[in-house]
């Protein structure tokens, strides 16, 4: 009787830990075909490297400009209101900051310079600092995301040992998640098993874009996968020169509360994507929900390289190459 129940228990163990996997067949989805708006503005910037939005402005990140890296715009009417956050070493200023890393609260947004968070806000057509968080982990802090005051996720160790993620809390960190391929050995299996990730304050898991698979997850903050979505992509025509070549899948993500808008790559391998012109690359956004549901897919009909989503569903680009543009569309709108 006993061993019936410790079988039992067994297979209940089993179920209840069993990872719920999903396949999503891409084409169920059609595309579509959207056309921009566009706002011309005052030629303020260089070489714009990311926006974001923050409550009625426009923040344009130019970490590789030699004087202020941000430029502040009016959402309105795409006014240049003022620029701040100069290059140093004093607490206000950034050594080097990261332009792929953007959070924000009502009051206040955050960005990365090396491996401390800074927090700012606006007041008084200035951008003034107000704190700075030093996120200490002895490895390249890589896919940080903040999902709370004292708590953030990053990708795992370069090396390629440890868990898929880092969950570090108010100081501390510890490592969770299997990789997806575990064939691969040491740098490799953190390189190929990469990931675009996506989360914020408020909500309780992230989701995970894989670079070189066709795979979505998602994991709750205690670091529990609780759920793979299998990409089926019957229009997918990647085509590999090299044995050594990957598909490029995911590689470029923002989001609000309510979607996460995430760039997706179905024509060509990742060596031969970023051999080609702007014009020759074809992108194609995907609107994800919280809850792993494919709303849209789109190309737009202009080329760009950063874009940001705001939370009333504004879609905002750029294109580096001509910065005295940005590009509109609004996503309500069908």
């Amino acid at each position: 009787m006993k061993s019936l129940y410790f079988i039992v228990a067994l297979v209940f163990f089993a179920a209840c830990n069993r990872i719920r996997t999903e396949k999503c067949l891409l084409s169920d989805c059609p595309i579509e075909h959207c056309k921009v708006q566009k706002h011309l503005i005052d030629t303020v910037l260089v070489y714009p490297q990311a926006i974001n939005v923050f409550k009625d402005k426009l923040l344009v990140f130019e970490p590789r400009n030699g004087n202020a890296v941000l430029s502040v715009f009016s959402c309105k009417d795409f006014e240049y209101l003022f620029s701040g956050i100069g290059k140093g070493h004093a607490k206000s200023e950034v050594v080097y900051m990261y332009d792929n890393y953007y959070a924000c609260t009502d009051t206040s947004f955050f960005i990365l310079d090396m491996n401390v968070e800074k927090e700012y806000l606006l007041k008084n057509n200035k951008v003034v600092y107000v704190g700075s968080t030093p996120l200490i982990i002895p490895d390249a802090l890589n896919q940080l995301i903040r999902v709370d005051d004292v708590t953030y996720i990053t990708a795992g160790f370069t090396n390629g040992k440890g868990g898929e993620h880092l969950l570090y809390h108010d100081g501390e960190y510890t490592d969770f998640g299997e990789y997806p391929d575990l064939s691969l050995k040491n740098e490799e299996r953190a390189i190929y098993n990469g990931s675009i990730s996506a989360g914020m304050v408020g909500k309780q898991k992230f989701w995970d874009f894989y670079t070189y698979q066709d795979l979505i997850r998602s994991y709750d903050l205690q670091g529990n996968l609780l759920l793979e979505i299998v990409l089926d992509d019957d229009e997918k025509n990647v085509t590999m020169q090299n044995v050594d070549d990957r598909n490029l899948n995911y590689y470029k993500a923002k989001w609000n509360s309510k979607y996460i808008a995430v760039l997706y790559n179905a024509f060509f391998s990742a060596d031969e994507f970023y051999k080609l012109s702007k014009d020759e690359r074809k992108r194609e956004l995907q609107l994800w929900t919280w809850d792993g549901e494919l709303k849209r897919r789109i190309y737009f009909d202009v080329p760009y390289d950063i874009y940001a989503l705001s939370e009333d569903n504004i879609f905002y680009a750029m294109n580096m190459d001509k910065p005295d543009v940005i590009y509109t569309y609004d996503l309500n709108e069908k």
